[in-house]
C-alpha cells in the first residue's frame, strides 16, 4: 500500500519505498584547502557534484601549486571510502597522491567518521551560513530569483575573505579534541 496524497509514504513491513526527493534549485559544490594560518586558495566552485576529472583539475590547478614542502595533507575518505581493493576515485586517485608526494608533502587519510575530526567541515558550515546571510539582502533575493553561478562565486569569495587565521586556528583546535565525535556517539568527555 502506498499513500501519496498526504506527502508521506507507507510500505509493507520489511519493504523499502524508493522515491525521488524534490530538490529546489541547482546544486553546487565547492572545495577548499586550509592551514591553521588560513585558507590556501579561494573556494573552488562547480555546478553539480565533483566527478573524477573535475577533482583532478582542482588538485592540479588549485591545491598542488599552493602546497609547500613538508606540509601534511589530511583527506577524508571521499570516493568509495577506500572499500575497493584498488580504489582510484577522487581522494584515492593514485595520480593525485603522486602529485602531492612530488611536492614533498605527506598525505594522511582521516579515519572513518573523519568528518568529526575535519576542520574543513567547520569552514564549509561557516561559508554556507555567510552565503545565506548575504543572499537575504542581495539583488536576486529582492527580485525573487536564484543567484547565477557568477553571483554565487563572487559571494563565496567574499565570505571566504572573512575567514581569518584566528578563525582557522580555532577550527583546528575544535576538531583536534574530538568533542564533536564524542558528543555524537555519547562517549565520555573526561
Amino acid at each position: 500500500m502506498i499513500m501519496k496524497d498526504l506527502g508521506w509514504v507507507r510500505a509493507r513491513r520489511g519493504r523499502t519505498v524508493h522515491r525521488k526527493r524534490k530538490r529546489r534549485g541547482k546544486k553546487y559544490s565547492f572545495a577548499i584547502s586550509m592551514t591553521n594560518a588560513g585558507l590556501l586558495h579561494p573556494p573552488y566552485l562547480i555546478q553539480g557534484n565533483f566527478d573524477d576529472d573535475q577533482f583532478m583539475e582542482y588538485v592540479e590547478d588549485m591545491l598542488v601549486p599552493k602546497l609547500e614542502s613538508g606540509m601534511v595533507v589530511f583527506w577524508d575518505r571521499l570516493g568509495k571510502s577506500g572499500r575497493k581493493k584498488h580504489p582510484v576515485v577522487q581522494h584515492f586517485n593514485p595520480r593525485a597522491k603522486k602529485l602531492i608526494q612530488e611536492k614533498n608533502c605527506k598525505l594522511v587519510f582521516l579515519p572513518p567518521y573523519g568528518k568529526y575530526f575535519n576542520p574543513c567541515e567547520l569552514v564549509n558550515s561557516f561559508l554556507k551560513s555567510q552565503l545565506r546571510k548575504v543572499y537575504t539582502s542581495s539583488p536576486p533575493a529582492v527580485t525573487q530569483r536564484a543567484r547565477t553561478f557568477r553571483e554565487l562565486q563572487k559571494d563565496l569569495e567574499k565570505a571566504s575573505q572573512k575567514i581569518t587565521p584566528d578563525i582557522c586556528a580555532g577550527f583546528f583546535r575544535e576538531r583536534a579534541n574530538g568533542r564533536a565525535f564524542k558528543n555524537r556517539y555519547g562517549l565520555s568527555t573526561k
